[in-house]
């Protein structure tokens, strides 16, 4: 039987399509590059000439209204309307996190989702990581957990990306347009901050949302966001959650100039301690580390894991083209998104109320 190739296209051809999606869509056969749409028409002629790719558009209506798809990528800043619409089209999602910028979008994203029985999956890459997924395991399954912190403190990859690739940028996209997809970006948050500052919340829902998704994956939904500050303008948070079991998880995102990557999660239980290093994610099949301390004799001894030099992008595919073509429910499905942003409102609640979270 002949295996089943599905026809893709993308819509949002930034930094990271160009670094990571497209490479990897080009690389698998489960797909074929059937079309790219971008607000920007040289950035769409240089990256459908660099990938063979047949279909260019500039407005992705005309994408979904011309070309015969089975799935679409969506990297843009807003997410909701074209989800929407490529739902109702009968088109498969895989959409660059986060789902959306609040609750209300995350709904009517779902309605059509659910309405059409399309598949929509989250591109949580780091949840497809194998060094993740086993430092997950034994963190889920170590004795006391007492304490578990998920530190991301970076650059957002500023000082190192032009050194791993240089990107095309963006030069004929009007001013106006850009103005317009910035200002639906902050209205939209302004519901998750209550009508106070987007910026307070940007950086946990743009830059923190992978380690917020990740706490969920470890410990469940927390029973309680005990306290919540921001401060620099937004640029810095720590949350202290109660989780399961009594146990508690400490969030800490923040924006540096560093040039080094810091993204760590570190469990501490009551014989052992184990550490989840990520690295640089521009940096293709490097490993996630996992450390593990515990006794040894009289003494202790720590060891490193290395397990897999796959790529976590590059598996995530390979889930969603399992999901699509096996009618499978992805693990990183709108539900899990929603959840997301759930949380993110609580916290951003939490903070609000003066650092507490109240529980009726």
């Amino acid at each position: 039987m002949e295996k089943k190739t599905l026809r893709i296209g993308v819509v949002g051809l930034g930094q990271i399509a160009q670094m990571e999606w497209l490479p990897y869509l080009h690389e698998l056969g489960e797909y074929t590059l059937c079309a790219l749409c971008d607000v920007s028409s040289s950035l769409v002629k240089q990256m459908a000439k660099l990938w063979n790719v047949p279909g260019m558009y500039t407005d992705w209506r005309e994408m979904l209204k011309n070309e015969r798809l089975d799935a679409l990528v969506v990297l843009t800043i807003n997410h909701t309307e074209i989800c929407v619409a490529a739902a109702e089209a009968g088109l498969h999602l895989l959409i660059e996190k986060p789902l959306c910028d609040n609750l209300e979008q995350a709904e009517l994203i779902r309605q059509a989702v659910v309405e059409n029985h399309v598949t929509l999956m989250i591109g949580e890459m780091k949840r497809y990581d194998p060094g993740y997924l086993l430092g997950r395991n034994l963190i889920r399954n170590m004795k006391g957990l007492k304490l578990i912190r998920f530190r991301d403190y970076c650059d957002g990859l500023r000082r190192s990306q032009d050194e791993i690739m240089q990107v095309q940028i963006a030069s004929d996209v009007p001013e106006l347009l850009r103005e317009k997809n910035a200002r639906e970006h902050r209205e939209a948050m302004i519901q998750l901050t209550g009508g106070r500052d987007p910026a307070l919340v940007e950086t946990l829902l743009m830059g923190g949302v992978h380690d917020v998704d990740l706490l969920r994956d470890i410990c469940g939904e927390p029973e309680k966001v005990d306290y919540c500050d921001i401060w620099n303008h937004g640029a810095d948070l720590l949350a202290h959650m109660t989780v399961k079991n009594g146990a508690r998880a400490v969030l800490e995102v923040g924006k540096t100039q560093h040039k080094w990557f810091d993204e760590e999660i570190i469990a501490y239980g009551e014989e052992a301690t184990v550490s989840i290093r990520f690295p640089n994610p521009y940096l293709k099949n490097a490993p996630t580390r996992v450390v593990i301390k515990e006794h040894s004799g009289t003494g202790y001894q720590e060891r490193e894991l290395t397990v897999s030099y796959d790529e976590a992008f590059r598996r995530e595919l390979l889930h969603f083209y399992d999901c699509v073509v096996n009618k499978k429910l992805p693990d990183t499905c709108i539900e899990e998104g929603t959840a997301d942003i759930r949380l993110i409102q609580r916290i951003f609640s939490a903070y609000r109320q003066g650092g507490k979270e109240e529980i009726e």
